[in-house]
């Protein structure tokens, strides 16, 4: 019989997890591997103003900051600008009811050439049948091989 208070470990190492990883991740994964989870989103948020990623930090608040609702301290909204140039705090914002519409794009996280958001992301560039499958180290040798012997095209 699993105990009822598993699921709440379980999430709680999942956090830490995340914590550990944070540090090292691009915002643009991050912010993935959050999507849909506010309190992870609220987690990015904090761990990158903490860590100087203010850029990151605000893009991740201008997209998700109906979601983030009651998520993030009030000294973290300090931190966030509503709109860039208005002089508005988040905070500030939310108050007033202004929705994700209302914030101007910015380019804190550049566009994502590999496109993680789309579905066709998850598709080899290359067909099934161009790709070797090397499972064992004796396959990895003769893949090796095969590589080297081949005409490849440089740039």
């Amino acid at each position: 019989r699993i105990p009822h208070e598993l699921h709440k470990v379980a999430r709680q190492k999942a956090i830490n997890w995340f914590c550990y990883v944070l540090h090292g991740m691009s915002a643009q994964t991050a912010e993935d591997m959050a999507r849909g989870d506010p309190e992870l989103l609220a987690l990015c948020i904090e761990r990158f103003l903490g860590s100087g990623r203010t850029g990151a930090a605000t893009g991740i608040w201008r997209r998700h900051c109906q979601d983030l609702q009651g998520w993030l301290r009030p000294d973290t909204l300090q931190q966030l600008p509503a709109r860039r140039g208005s002089g508005e705090l988040a905070e500030d914002a939310l108050d007033g009811g202004l929705d994700a519409d209302g914030f101007d794009e910015d380019d804190e996280i550049p566009d994502d050439n590999f496109a993680p958001r789309s579905v066709t992301a998850l598709r080899l560039p290359l067909p099934l049948a161009a790709v070797r499958w090397a499972g064992t180290a004796d396959e990895v040798g003769r893949a090796e091989k095969a590589v080297r012997a081949a005409d490849l095209v440089r740039s």
